[in-house]
């Protein structure tokens, strides 16, 4: 073996093996190259994700599986049945408000901005969070396109004829309300006739006769038809074509469409005095780690894959290609491995709630990474964030500015000349994070670290079951890689290992926390180990023409 550090050798190889996975999953162009600039950044430790704060978000197309009012009802015959009419009832109700609450830890979730860096750390902004459906908004409100030409006097007449025929200053002419009211009586006609047919067929006794029993209501759309046709049609639809053949300046019209898709999808939240846009992950399973609905990842890494890669590529990852431009890359770049492998130690706060008080011990216990013989199996997958309101086509306009700023005040579009950069308004936008589930460790070789992971798991479980102290405390917790290994308790009193019912009565656990039985560290849970941004188009692409007057 070439390194006595088998651990983080392990952690190094597996980042690598997904690293890679997201490389392939980006978008190139037809020479190879990458489209735009593409952030990795991977949390220090990773993000535990309960299912039961995100799993089976309520959605405004498929709504939350409530239960249907079906108007009044008889009351069952029996106690029984009406006690168990009412918990059905009570449970639909219970999992409304979970999929609401769902949605929107969703929508905070995946609205947090993050700084642009290229050597694959990650980095909120300074001062607390920023957020992107904030920052969008604003943008919107702000956006002005150059005004538009005047148009030439022939065609600037033709809009004006057009016009003539159509409108008597802000009311419709007599020749175009009367084609709107025929308009809508042969529509009216066609759907009285589909209706009789579906009557007609329905009909055993006369549904052999339904052609001729149809012709009285074939014969009122014909007559709607040739009324509407006949009376000024034609000079109608020619104004109509001229109108909308003429078009406004392409930015204006992105703009103003940009702006009501976006209060088109701001939708208000329950009890609560203000609208949130709305967002969803694909897959939609992803919280859950029950199934396999979605077709996750599956990887495993033993001894002699990690010892491979430690004998071709050392500690040192191969990101050159991943971060920044590939074309402007510089080859092979070392990264740190953000404490990879078993690090840290732990700490108890116990209280004793009778007097009172509270004392903080630790017992010094650290990682030595003595393990051998290590194999990690887990799944993994990319979720992709769809965000309906957020139309990035408008960055890639131009002839537009934003009131009262300078051109590149949102992005500059490029990673290494905005990397750490705060003052720009919307330089990435997150599009994708990394999930990790099902993660197993395990090994008959854990050395003295397998007595301080049992010391570490064993004093959490009690303190759980005894309820009177917490493990942690601030204190740093063993990680692998990215992979956060914090300590669950099996005490259904914890929260941790509590469940829920969705619409179709399966049951889910919640225990997303790791366990230690001696030999394998396995973490249930789903957690999110690091986002994908793509880098936002240099805009706007002008300064604001008021700026030069002042």
């Amino acid at each position: 073996m070439p390194t006595d550090d088998e651990p983080r050798a392990l952690a190094v190889d597996l980042l690598s093996q997904i690293i890679n996975y997201i490389k392939q999953s980006t978008p190139v162009r037809s020479d190879g190259k990458a489209t735009s600039g593409f952030v990795y950044s991977v949390l220090r430790v990773g993000q535990m994700i309960s299912p039961l704060d995100f799993a089976l978000p309520w959605s405004p197309i498929g709504g939350s599986p409530a239960q249907a009012d079906t108007g009044p009802q008889q009351p069952p015959a029996d106690t029984q049945a009406a006690v168990a009419a009412a918990q059905a009832k009570a449970a639909a109700q219970a999992n409304t408000q979970r999929a609401m609450s769902a949605a929107f830890k969703l929508e905070e979730l995946v609205d947090t901005m993050l700084v642009v860096t290229n050597d694959g750390t990650f980095e909120t902004y300074g001062g607390g969070d920023r957020h992107l459906a904030f920052q969008y908004h604003e943008i919107l409100q702000a956006m002005e396109a150059s005004p538009a030409p005047t148009r030439p006097a022939d065609v600037q007449a033709r809009l004006d004829a057009a016009n003539k025929v159509l409108y008597d200053g802000n009311t419709r002419t007599p020749l175009y309300q009367t084609y709107i009211n025929n308009q809508n009586a042969f529509a009216t006609a066609q759907a009285n006739f589909t209706v009789r047919s579906i009557q007609l067929l329905a009909n055993p006794t006369m549904m052999d006769e339904a052609p001729l029993l149809l012709r009285p209501d074939e014969a009122l759309v014909e007559e709607a038809r040739n009324q509407w046709r006949s009376q000024g049609a034609d000079e109608v639809e020619a104004a109509l074509a001229t109108t909308q053949s003429l078009g406004v300046p392409l930015e204006q019209g992105a703009i103003m469409d940009a702006r009501a898709l976006f209060d088109a999808w701001n939708l208000p939240l329950i009890n609560v005095g203000a609208s949130q846009p709305y967002s969803f992950v694909m897959p939609t399973d992803w919280a859950a780690f029950d199934g396999d609905i979605a077709g996750w990842t599956h990887l495993t890494i033993t001894q002699d894959d990690y010892s491979s890669h430690f004998e071709s590529h050392g500690f040192d990852l191969d990101v050159g290609s991943w971060h920044g431009q590939s074309e402007s890359s510089t080859g092979s770049v070392g990264v740190s491995v953000f404490g990879f492998g078993f690090n840290g130690s732990y700490s108890e706060a116990n209280s004793n709630t009778a007097a009172e008080s509270s004392a903080r011990s630790s017992d010094g216990s650290q990682f030595s990474n003595e393990a051998k013989n290590l194999t990690i199996d887990l799944e993994y997958g990319l979720c992709e964030i769809i965000r309906p309101w957020l139309v990035t086509d408008v960055f890639h306009l131009s002839n537009w500015h934003l009131v009262n700023q300078k051109a590149n005040c949102i992005s500059k579009g490029t990673i290494d000349d905005q990397v750490g950069d705060e003052n720009l308004l919307m330089p990435m936008i997150p599009t994708h994070f990394l999930v990790i589930r099902n993660v197993t460790i395990s090994t008959t070789a854990w050395g003295n670290d397998g007595q301080t992971l049992s010391d570490y798991y064993q004093r959490h479980d009690n303190s759980s079951e005894s309820h009177s102290s917490t493990v942690g405390g601030g204190v740093e917790v063993p990680v692998f890689g990215p992979i956060c290994l914090d300590a669950g308790a099996s005490h259904s009193e914890t929260g941790f290992s509590g469940q829920y019912s969705d619409q179709s009565g399966a049951s889910f656990s919640n225990d997303y926390k790791a366990h230690f039985d001696g030999n394998t560290l396995t973490v249930r849970g789903a957690q999110i180990v690091a986002w994908l941004s793509e880098i936002v188009p240099a805009c706007p692409p002008m300064d604001d023409p008021a700026l030069g007057q002042k």
